[in-house]
């Protein structure tokens, strides 16, 4: 695929948050196409495993290979980030809807919008009950479609966990559970290897059962072994905060912004709808305005009558036309001719046309 793919691929990294597994080589990259990609997993966090190009990246150390290393490096280290640590992902994935329905929607709204307005300042000064009525529709449909810009935003933010909640400085419904679970589960994890050090020291007695029958060796490898198996409770707060927590509100996050795009994608058609039907309406109303209905009816009657002189010319034609063919088949059949077999012709071949009008033609002999 070449630099121009890197090129792609990085664009894509930058705005995707739910990839997890890249493998890609044998596309003959160049270091700088390794480059982009490294910049771009700068941005995401997302994905885990993206093995080294060994093929492509063997050809770029050979052409510049401070820049391969450096943008290998970068790529190591950005994925050893991503196995570390979560990070709210949710704005990422927001930032590309909301640019998307912008681009295109909010378009079509905005020419609607300003078809509606050219037919309002043309219907202001309207007195009409139903025009009346119908202006005030449209101004508060177009009062609705102004606020529909912000829909999605507002819809989305609702309840949103903050990244304050995410450095652990202010606590959302499920950081407080999950803080509240850490002591439970640093509980059941001591008791769970309690259970285990004792199933090994018996385990250790019937091995060496000779051994094992000093006195006090048992309560002694206990009491030692203790001190081995402890889990420090910050590890388990951490964890459960910084990766289970993060993963969470992450796949919630996703959930409300699909819910979010769905219902400002189904608002929104309502408006474009309802603004379609009321441009309809207020171009009706203009159209009445410039031309009213008394004057539409004279001219819906006069139709008829400028018809009917064109059709009786028609026929009047029509009949000139009859009587001009009558007249010349009485005048060429009645002259006289004659043709004799095996002689030569003593009179004249003459060539009459009918009147041109009519498209005949024919070829008379006569004395």
């Amino acid at each position: 695929m070449g630099d121009m793919g890197a090129k792609m691929l990085a664009k894509a990294l930058q705005i995707n948050s739910k990839l997890r597994t890249v493998i890609w080589d044998k596309n003959n990259i160049s270091p700088q196409g390794l480059q982009d990609v490294a910049a771009a997993l700068e941005k995401n966090f997302t994905i885990r495993f993206m093995p080294i190009p060994i093929i492509d990246a063997s050809q770029a150390l050979k052409a510049s290979p401070e820049k391969t290393e450096d943008a290998l490096l970068k790529i190591e280290n950005y994925l050893f980030r991503n196995h570390e640590t979560r990070q709210y992902l949710q704005e990422q994935a927001y930032r590309l809807q909301q640019g998307i329905v912008t681009t295109t929607t909010q378009q079509m709204i905005d020419r609607i919008c300003v078809k509606v307005q050219d037919h309002l300042n043309s219907l202001r000064n309207s007195e009409t009950d139903g025009i009346s009525d119908d202006v005030k529709t449209a101004e508060n449909l177009m009062k609705d479609a102004r606020n529909s810009k912000t829909l999605l935003p507002n819809l989305y933010h609702l309840g949103a966990a903050s990244r304050e909640e995410v450095n652990g400085q202010s606590v959302g419904p499920i950081q407080e559970k999950l803080e509240s679970m850490a002591g439970e589960v640093a509980r059941v994890m001591d008791e769970q290897l309690q259970s285990l050090l004792e199933s090994m020291v018996d385990a250790a007695e019937g091995l060496c059962p000779h051994v094992m029958r000093k006195t006090n060796l048992r309560q002694d490898l206990i009491k030692a072994s203790t001190a081995k198996m402890v889990v420090p409770r910050s590890f388990v707060k951490n964890t459960l905060l910084e990766q289970s927590g993060v993963d969470i509100i992450n796949k919630i996050s996703e959930v409300k912004l699909s819910l979010a795009s769905f219902l400002s994608d189904r608002i929104v058609d309502e408006i474009l709808e309802a603004l379609s039907g009321s441009q309809h309406t207020l171009a009706d109303h203009l159209v009445r305005k410039e031309h009213p209905l008394v004057q539409q009816e004279s001219v819906d009657l006069d139709v008829p009558e400028e018809r009917a002189p064109k059709r009786a010319t028609t026929e009047l034609n029509e009949a000139e036309r009859l009587e001009d063919l009558e007249t010349c088949m009485v005048h060429y059949t009645t002259r006289p001719y004659v043709l004799c077999e095996g002689q030569d012709p003593v009179h004249s071949v003459s060539c009459h046309g009918f009147p041109t009008h009519l498209g005949f033609q024919t070829c008379l002999i006569s004395d």
